[in-house]
């Protein structure tokens, strides 16, 4: 009985190490598995943010190429204005010589019809 009992208790004590050893194995097969599965979750996360850091980098200098754009037209068109304004001055200018020269040709012409049709003056 003694000598079955202490099979027993060997029998059981084998059994309880494979048991722990198998308990072992499997714990570190899930801790390595959930190692694996952080990794590449934070191997996406990186790239994630990778791609979100390439997107508005190129966004950005989009918007800053758009912006210089807008600079120089709104130059070009400020230039175009100005000389546009200058023309309209001229213009004015002439108008208001051509209407004095056209109020001297006026008096001019009444004076000449004054002086060859008019034989009372």
């Amino acid at each position: 009985m003694v000598l079955n009992d202490s099979l027993l208790n060997k029998s059981n004590r084998d059994r309880l190490g494979l048991l722990q050893e198998m308990f072992q194995r499997n714990l570190e097969e899930s801790e390595l598995e959930l190692l694996k599965a952080q990794n590449e979750n934070q191997s996406y996360r990186l790239q994630t943010s990778r791609r979100y850091t390439i997107f508005f980098a190129v966004t950005a200098l989009l918007i800053g190429a758009l912006g210089i754009r807008l600079f120089f037209l709104n130059k070009n068109v400020s230039k175009f204005n100005a000389d546009l304004l200058e023309q309209q001055r001229k213009i004015e200018e002439q108008n208001l010589e051509l209407a004095n020269q056209s109020n001297q040709l006026k008096e001019m012409n009444d004076t000449k019809n004054k002086l060859f049709f008019d034989p009372g003056s």
